[in-house]
């Protein structure tokens, strides 16, 4: 009998063992056939497999076949590194008609359990990529997972799905994420409400709690980053490896559990064996290594360098936690799995890869989901990062075919035309010149993405380069991350985890530990939108002080010091900038090549000293620039016989362009002091609202810009950014418009940041595409860009934690040409066929040359569009006006019910004049309304009521508190509480929000709908009901006719499909004013107008009477469809 205690310890913990196996498979995955003797299966690659073996099948209880198979791996074969010819062997392996496979690879004492999904699909199609999803067992392994996963499915009928819910890496992410954010939670609360940490930790520079309180919690975020980083490093056998081993074998698999178990005192093992461990080992250079006997008699640990444990508060203060929260946090850690190598959409090993650091970011960073910050799922940034490369290869090398690049990229297969030396070397050395840019690199997934990329190609290129050495990966990706990479984020959280991602990039190809590059000027904090600070324009920082030459020191003000007076950056700095950043990135490398010791953080005192003396001289070029222009100007009026010693501008037309420059200007000059004050001590901070794209990065910019800039930017509304919407309105850009939101000008921003002809590739929500806000956009991509490619999500929803509809956006900066591979994926789609989905499933279109809506359709939807376009005619062509409801700013007060009306009448009979029915959006139905007894008091601005004819209405006005009712903006204090007014208007406290010019509208016949709906709900109204601002009305004529088509089938998927602005989703519709006004409608003659008339009243009849009325609908909507002369496949496409 198999327990699961016996399945975890005896059976996956332990060295592979057959007939147990053979037991666990016929118990726990319902496997009934076996063949009496293996059979064996040929492979081709005897590199990877000694002997492969069909072991036999079984039908899971939905009928689908699954294979099981074993392979025996040869010994030096190192699995990570070997994905792409495991999965060519896979084949051999499975070539056999099955739905799945599960197959063990069996390894000395370790061994993996591998589930193949979807081999076939259920129309029996192959797939081209099969899905692989492992679980590392043997000695050493953690594998309670697998083992509670195993126990699920003992003695149970097994469905496929059951099968892929075993394997889940999704499940495990989440299940891991939650325990983590309760620790996360833990941690940081317990060093708020300890009074001592609390005060040596706050930032008292805040007013508010929550932003006091922000280093506190970014404390607890880095020590569990930190922890996690050395869970990693276990895995590699890295840590408490034995001092007499002249290799890196054979360390503590549970180092960190071990330390914490034999200290002496666990209730100080942060400030103590922690604090010895993080920077006073790990951050030192050690002689052979050797650990501090505090943490273990005769044991080495890896000098790491990188950043990660450099000191900070952590070191300074001594800081401890319940012994209970480690004891834990260790054990939570070691029921997990740490695997190392990132894994990919086709190949996923079931335990914590480093993308969980972006889980991590995604719920941890501040505020994100306020920010607009969504983390990016795995296939999305698959996509991008190989269709991007695919492209910049293409551009730079045009003459060649693209399907050469396709080859290489999506199949990581070399075609024999680029085999040739001299033309593989032109591809790799296009790979390693290529300038890559995450200007929102969150926790570096894009990046990382284009990492493994470019590594696999220039591997796959290698053998044909004629180097006569072996492949280097360690090296490869350093010098990809030196040279190829580059990042900024405005939250420096996140630039800590995109950093430690790349630095387990590099862990994972290493046999020995190797000290880690410096990422700090590579991947960056600041705000890439903003290359200003205050009013002085920082993107002329790296050319206009080249050659200011005169000293000056500013008066830097309370509380900093300045180490040394501050020197114009002269022309004998320029290039020692950058090559003290270069030999910043990896100083061992330097000190082994060429002997010369650089102490770190000297090195980076002194680029920061570099930066300061460029902010000072480029300060000093402004204020020289700035006095320049106003003494031309006092010249010019003391030449006219102006005062200007004593500011006597009496005679001066002072409303002239002129003098507003002129005082401009004495502002600028007034404020310059201070604002490079500012910048200096942010110069010092880790938080800084701006980025120096043209100095840090200003190599990149003497050739142009990138090459390829990539991400997924926050999706904001500009009007919700209170603080920031007036300095990005003064930034000038293109896109801004104050209804619009922040990612548009991430798109501008991406694109001024390429050279030209470099690549564009961005995620961002798809509202752009059709929405008002979005036509500045869309005129500048026709003005600055060659959109390349551009598919719409639809109703698929990409984020698990935003209900937002979303695009792909990839373009060149050139010429724009009009010919846009476009494709729909809808609900229905799924990401794990994303690639093949395109390539099936895209279009050519050639009809986004105007900043009208830009509609992704095929090519039977776009004759439907252009068919309606021809035959009829805009709404807002015809005789008919739309208007809003009313609002009234404060529902509670003048929305009444029946009992409150019948009340105010019985007290003042003539409030009856300004009480009218009204309906809300809710109670707005197709063909008809259901009054829920509600009215409204009518006091309209433009009807000019005199409150006092009218007490009754007063007294209950007045009820709700004047205060509340001023339209004033203002807030309040009344009886102690904070009261805050309606929206500042020019109106009275008793009168609605909104004038409603047009009240006498709501006594005519109309047609009222409410704006937001899952279906049309267009209702016809002559009983003179009013409604809410959540609803409008239309006027005028041909009233029934338009009624009908607005209701109708054909004519919901028109607007829904080519005109609605606002989308919710795949089922809603957000019929906006604006949008509505395009949609056409064919003009009738008499004769039709009258039958659907005649149909419409039929329709209302048969309400009133409870009656079914689908077979009219039916019967209007066969009329409508012959209206736009639609044939049956276009009908047919419509009704689907």
């Amino acid at each position: 009998m198999i327990d699961k205690k016996t399945l975890q310890t005896e059976i996956l913990e332990a060295p592979y063992q057959p007939e147990k196996w053979r037991d666990v498979l016929i118990r726990y995955f319902g496997a009934k056939k076996f063949h009496q003797l293996p059979q064996i299966i040929p492979i081709s690659d005897n590199e990877l497999a000694t002997e492969a073996v069909e072991l036999g099948s079984f039908y899971t209880a939905d009928e689908r076949l699954i294979g099981i198979y074993e392979v025996k791996l040869t010994p030096q074969i190192w699995i990570s590194k070997n994905r792409v010819g495991l999965r060519n062997l896979l084949r051999q392996v499975y070539q056999y008609d099955v739905d799945g496979a599960l197959i063990v690879f069996v390894q000395e004492d370790k061994w993996r359990f591998s589930y193949i999904s979807e081999i076939r699909t259920l129309d029996e199609k192959k797939q081209t990529e099969p899905k692989r999803y492992t679980y590392l067992f043997g000695k050493g392994e953690s594998c309670r997972t697998a083992a509670d996963r195993f126990d699920k499915l003992k003695d149970k009928p097994i469905y496929l799905n059951d099968l892929y819910e075993a394997f889940s890496v999704e499940k495990l992410n989440k299940d891991f994420f939650k325990t983590y954010k309760a620790f996360y939670e833990k941690f940081w609360q317990y060093l708020a409400k300890n009074t001592e940490y609390y005060q040596q930790l706050i930032d008292n520079r805040q007013t508010d709690e929550d932003k006091k309180q922000k280093p506190i919690r970014d404390f607890a975020k880095k020590l569990l980053g930190r922890m996690v980083f050395l869970q990693f490093l276990q895995k590699k056998g890295w840590l408490g490896v034995s001092a007499s081993r002249k290799d890196w074998k054979n360390g503590d698999m549970k180092f960190l559990q071990s330390l914490f178990r034999s200290h002496p005192q666990p209730e100080k093992f942060h400030s103590t064996a922690l604090k010895t461990l993080f920077f006073e080992t790990l951050n030192i250079k050690r002689e052979n290594d050797i650990a501090p006997a505090s943490l273990g008699i005769a044991i080495k640990l890896p000098y790491l360098n990188g950043g990660l444990f450099d000191q900070d508060s952590a070191f300074i203060y001594k800081i401890d936690f319940p012994a209970d929260y480690f004891a834990n946090l260790l054990d939570f850690f070691e029921q997990y799995n740490f695997t190392i190598d990132e894994n990919d959409p086709y190949d996923s090993e079931i335990g914590i890869d480093p993308e969980m650091l972006g889980h991590i970011f995604e719920n941890l960073l501040e505020e994100n989901r306020e920010k607009g910050t969504f983390y990016t799922p795995k296939e999305i940034v698959h996509f991008l990062c190989q269709e991007s490369l695919i492209e910049y290869l293409h551009t730079q090398l045009p003459l060649e075919n693209k399907e050469v690049f396709e080859l290489l990229i999506r199949n990581n297969q070399v075609h024999a035309s680029i085999t040739a030396y001299k033309k593989a070397n032109i591809i790799n050395d296009k790979l390693k010149a290529v300038k890559i840019c995450d200007p929102t690199i969150g926790s570096g997934a894009f990046p990382m993405g284009l990492l493994k990329e470019i590594f696999e190609c220039r591997r796959l290129l290698y053998p044909y380069l004629r180097n006569h050495t072996i492949f280097d990966p360690i090296a490869v990706k350093k010098e990809i991350i030196q040279k190829n990479i580059y990042g900024v984020d405005l939250e420096y959280g996140a630039v800590e985890i995109a950093r430690l991602r790349f630095w387990l990039t590099l862990v994972v190809d290493e046999d020995e530990p190797q000290p880690l590059p410096n990422l700090d000027f590579k991947i960056m904090q600041g705000n890439s939108l903003l290359e200003r600070f205050g009013t002085v324009k920082l993107e002329d920082l790296a050319k206009k002080t080249e050659n200011a030459v005169e000293e000056r020191q500013p008066s830097l003000g309370i509380g900093f010091e300045a180490e040394k007076p501050l020197e114009a950056f002269s022309q004998d700095s320029k290039e020692q900038l950058d090559k003290l950043i270069d030999k910043y990135f990896d100083p061992d490398k330097l000190e082994k090549d060429t002997g010369e010791k650089l102490d770190k953080s000297e090195a980076k005192k002194q680029i920061n000293q570099f930066v300061e003396k460029k902010i000072h001289a480029f300060i000093q070029a402004c204020q020289d620039d700035l006095t320049y222009k106003i003494k031309a100007v006092e010249r010019k009026w003391e030449s006219l016989g102006i005062n200007v010693k004593n500011k006597d501008f009496t005679k001066l037309n002072q409303k002239s362009k002129e003098f507003k420059q002129y005082l401009d200007w004495q502002k600028q000059l007034a404020g310059l002091d201070e604002t490079e004050q500012k910048l200096l001590v942010l110069q010092k901070t880790e938080d800084k609202p701006y980025f120096l794209w043209h100095l840090w990065f200003k190599n990149v910019f003497k050739e142009g810009g990138f090459d390829i800039v990539i991400g997924n930017p926050p999706y904001r509304q500009l009007q919700k950014m209170t603080e920031e919407i007036h300095i990005l309105q003064e930034l000038g850009y293109e896109t801004f418009t104050r209804m619009g939101d922040l990612y548009c000008l991430f798109y501008e921003k991406g694109l001024s940041l390429l050279k030209y002809n470099g690549i564009l590739a961005f995620i961002t929500s798809n509202k752009w595409m059709r929405a008002a806000y979005g036509e500045s956009l869309r005129q500048y991509f026709i003005k600055h860009s060659n959109p390349l490619i551009l598919i719409d999500f639809g109703g698929f929803q990409v984020f698990d934690s935003a209900t937002v509809d979303t695009n792909i956006f990839i373009g060149q900066k050139a010429e724009f040409q009009n010919k846009v591979k476009t494709c729909v994926f809808g609900k229905d789609f799924s990401l794990k066929n994303m690639s093949d989905f395109f390539q099936q499933h895209s279009t050519l279109n050639t009809h986004f040359n105007t900043p009208n809506s830009w509609i992704v359709v095929d090519e039977i939807e776009k004759q439907i569009k252009e068919k309606i376009e021809k035959i009829g005619t805009p709404l807002r062509e015809w005789d008919i006006n739309i208007y809003r409801g009313v609002l009234t700013g404060y529902n509670e007060a003048f929305i009444i019910d029946s009992a409150t009306r019948d009340k105010l009448i019985s007290v003042s009979p003539n409030s009856a004049e300004i009480i009218r029915p009204i309906l809300r959006g809710r109670d707005i139905k197709r063909y008809g309304h259901e009054w829920q007894g509600l009215y409204i008091i009518g006091t309209l601005p433009s009807l000019r009521v005199d409150i006092e004819k009218y007490p009754a209405v007063k007294e209950h006005l007045l009820s709700f508190g004047r205060e509340r009712l001023e339209q004033t903006g203002k807030q309040y204090k009344v009886d102690g509480k904070i009261i805050k007014s309606r929206k500042i208007t020019n109106y009275q406290w008793f009168e609605t929000q909104d004038s409603i010019s047009y009240w006498e509208d709501f006594f005519k016949p109309k047609i009222i709908y409410p704006e937001i709906v899952r279906e049309p709900q267009f209702s016809y109204d002559t009983n003179s009901i009013f409604i809410n601002d959540t609803c409008f009305v239309m006027v005028g004529q041909n009233l029934k006719y338009i009624l009908a088509l607005l209701n109708s089938r054909p004519v919901s998927y028109f607007f829904k499909k080519f005109y609605a602005g606002g989308g919710l989703g795949e089922d809603g519709y957000r019929y906006k004013k604006v949008f509505l006004e395009n949609l056409p409608l064919p003009k009738p003659d008499n004769q039709l107008e009258d039958k659907i008339n005649h149909l419409v009243d039929e329709i209302h009849k048969q309400k009133e009477d409870n009656r079914e009325t689908l077979y009219i609908e039916n019967e209007l909507d066969t009329l409508i469809f012959n209206l736009y002369s639609l044939t049956e496949e276009e009908i047919q496409i419509i009704i689907k």
